[in-house]
């Protein structure tokens, strides 16, 4: 089952449905939607290893894209496993969508053809990263949650207060 995250307006959502229905199987697909950015944020950090793609929503011209950008460089940050796509009603993105790393570009009003291949890709993609073992560990320090990306791990190593992780990232203390 692929699991998306969509970030779409409550009013703008039945369109996306319609594809979603007319392309995919009744339960090869789970969507959650989000009303905003910083929503989809909050949802994704209730439980980051749920979803395989978030869908974000592209206004080219003004500075939301920023808040779209940031928001997709931070889910990335703490999965680096996840799809990002970015839906626009324009033929073109700014060039601070690529900085985000892997993404994809649905241009609206999304086709069932588009989403079909999009879809197609994203299945792929997720299950390669399920086969290669891509799995995500929560640390805990203090009250605060991290998340980890397994093959980031170098070395583990025992302190008084609990372990200490060595990532390629640098040095994480979990207490848990």
């Amino acid at each position: 089952m692929l699991n998306l995250l969509v970030v779409e307006r409550e009013c703008d959502r039945s369109g996306f449905e319609k594809s979603i229905a007319a392309v995919s199987l009744k339960d090869s697909v789970s969507v959650s939607y989000a009303d905003s950015v910083s929503c989809a944020d909050i949802v994704f950090r209730q439980n980051p290893c749920r979803y395989d793609a978030v869908f974000f929503p592209v206004i080219s011209n003004t500075g939301k894209f920023q808040a779209s950008a940031d928001a997709a460089e931070k889910i990335r940050r703490i999965n680096p496993y996840i799809q990002i796509v970015f839906m626009s009603p324009y033929n073109y993105l700014p060039l601070s969508a690529f900085e985000c790393g892997n993404v994809r570009f649905l241009k609206k009003p999304v086709t069932v053809s588009q989403l079909e291949r999009t879809l197609s890709d994203l299945r792929r993609t997720a299950s390669a990263f399920r086969k290669v073992g891509g799995k995500i560990l929560k640390l805990k320090f203090n009250r605060e949650h991290y998340f980890v990306a397994s093959e980031s791990v170098i070395y583990v190593r025992k302190c008084r207060n609990g372990i200490i992780i060595v990532t390629t990232e640098g040095e994480r203390n979990h207490s848990g």
